[in-house]
């Protein structure tokens, strides 16, 4: 069974409630998060511009989201990343245009392709781009929000682990936790680097 990717950061947000939760993100962001339901409202127009992002919710879900799972739902409306799940002091940035399956999106990042079919090259191709453009958005976020990490996990790998940030852990606690299990890769080096198995085999991370 494959594995797809899940993409965690830090943030220095500290909240006990949702709704002080929501008011540090709009502080911190510098803007106001919108009421949003995606069942009945008429659906998110979406922009590739980073500056023009703007966060949405339903603010009637939003209590018992946080006092059954401890978290906060934010969407987006930027075209590669649809939704941020705000927890105690991590956040998970969730992509969408790219291929999140663990081992094709290691092929996004080294650039180098499996297929030779033309046109599955041509849809790796602009999947490539549309991960440059999340990963921008990923960095440009956790720093806004004064984390110093973003990291990649194969979530089929590192479900136990991943489970201990709704338990409110920070990265740093479940980043040592993961590390004892396996040494991660910084991601610049899987992408200078991209037939060494050491690179391929592990989790990675992008530096703040």
């Amino acid at each position: 069974m494959g594995s797809d990717l899940n993409i965690w950061s830090s943030h220095k947000l500290r909240f006990n409630s949702f709704a002080e939760g929501i008011k540090k993100f709009e502080k911190q962001t510098s803007k106001k998060i919108k009421q949003w339901n995606y069942r009945t409202d008429e659906p998110l127009i979406k922009t590739k511009n980073i500056s023009e992002v703007e966060y949405f919710t339903h603010f009637d879900l939003l209590s018992h989201n946080f006092d059954n799972w401890n978290q906060i739902t934010i969407r987006t409306n930027f075209e590669f990343c649809d939704e941020l799940t705000l927890l105690r002091q991590t956040f998970r940035i969730h992509p969408t245009k790219f291929r999140t399956r663990y081992s094709k999106w290691q092929e996004l990042v080294t650039n180098e392709f499996k297929t030779e079919n033309e046109e599955e090259l041509t849809k790796m191709k602009l999947s490539r781009n549309n991960w440059k453009e999340f990963r921008k958005y990923a960095y440009e976020i956790t720093k806004i929000l004064n984390g110093d990490k973003i990291i990649y996990l194969n979530d089929h790998r590192f479900q136990n682990e991943e489970d201990l940030f709704y338990q409110g852990l920070s990265l740093n606690e479940v980043i040592k936790k993961i590390s004892k299990i396996v040494e991660p890769c910084e991601l610049e080096l899987l992408e200078l680097f991209p037939n060494d198995i050491r690179a391929k085999s592990t989790w990675h991370y992008d530096a703040i």
